[in-house]
């Protein structure tokens, strides 16, 4: 959590992801799952390097409801098939999946971003694409 801030986590007692970021020397990885519209203007205008993985929406759906139900920070997300309804409907924490994805989609066509995809990772754990692109 040190070395690759999570940008948008805030834990009581621990610096923030931000605070942690601005203590980090060059050069910086970050992870996050903010929509591209919450990020920094500086990334885009910087041209700053950027890896997204993208998952699957139906696992995507599973894990989220799952980490909802462990996580007692965020509120209890009833039922699966309710919680189905609001995620398809981007009706929850970071909005909606398919906007989510066709934002950086669209973004890798002008900026430097690598677009990969959670399963095709999986699948291939010694691939080394990202090794050219850093």
């Amino acid at each position: 959590y040190v070395r690759v801030p999570f940008l948008e986590v805030n834990d009581p007692g621990e610096p923030s992801g931000l605070e942690t970021l601005k203590d980090t020397p060059p050069p910086r990885l970050i992870k996050s799952h903010l929509p591209l519209a919450l990020l920094p203007q500086t990334l885009l205008d910087q041209k700053v390097k950027v890896v997204y993985v993208a998952r699957n929406p139906k696992d995507v759906a599973v894990s989220y409801y799952h980490f909802h139900r462990m996580e007692k920070a965020h509120p209890e997300p009833g039922t699966w098939d309710s919680f189905l309804e609001k995620f398809m409907a981007g009706e929850v924490s970071y909005g909606s999946w398919y906007q989510h994805m066709q934002e950086w989609w669209e973004l890798s066509r002008t900026h430097p971003v690598l677009y990969l995809f959670y399963e095709d990772m999986k699948e291939e754990l010694m691939d080394h694409s990202t090794s050219p692109f850093m």
